[in-house]
């Protein structure tokens, strides 16, 4: 079957333009996902961790040594789960062509043809998505635990 170049231009913008759409719906949960946790992290602290604080307060660390630890912790946390998320999207896109998605996004016609997904990976991009999603976990973990250790030690233990 014999198509024109400018038919199958249309059919391409068509498709991809409703099928972008399809992929914005399907991101709006991982979206809100990351809100919820955002929300969970900055509105307070368990009462186990702020029992923690108040025992590395009694003990003699600083506002500042336990700023610190959190930070670190917090950094710890979500650079092994960002990087954990981008290793398994990237071997999930490129070792087993994308299975799911690819196939919704082609479209399902004899016309689509078959062109192999080729790595592409740029520093800036992955520095960009690594910090927006580490440095506001960082920043969010911080609040709560400046909140708990800025509490006098006994009267953080009394109160859990």
């Amino acid at each position: 079957r014999v198509v024109q170049r400018s038919l199958l231009g249309r059919i391409y913008s068509l498709v991809y333009g409703r099928r972008s759409g399809v992929l914005i719906a399907l991101s709006i949960p991982a979206f809100l996902a990351f809100l919820v946790i955002a929300w969970d992290r900055l509105v307070g602290i368990a009462p186990d961790e702020r029992k923690e604080i108040a025992v590395l307060k009694a003990t003699g660390w600083s506002t500042r040594d336990v700023l610190l630890a959190k930070g670190l912790e917090s950094a710890l946390l979500s650079t092994v789960a960002t990087a954990s998320g981008l290793t398994l999207s990237y071997v999930w896109v490129f070792v087993f062509g994308a299975a799911g998605l690819r196939p919704a996004l082609g479209g399902f016609s004899i016309v689509t043809p078959t062109a192999p997904l080729t790595p592409a990976i740029d520093a800036s991009l992955l520095l960009t998505l690594f910090l927006s999603i580490v440095g506001p976990f960082i920043a969010l973990s911080l609040v709560p635990a400046w909140r708990a250790a800025s509490i006098d030690p006994v009267d953080a233990m009394k109160s859990t």
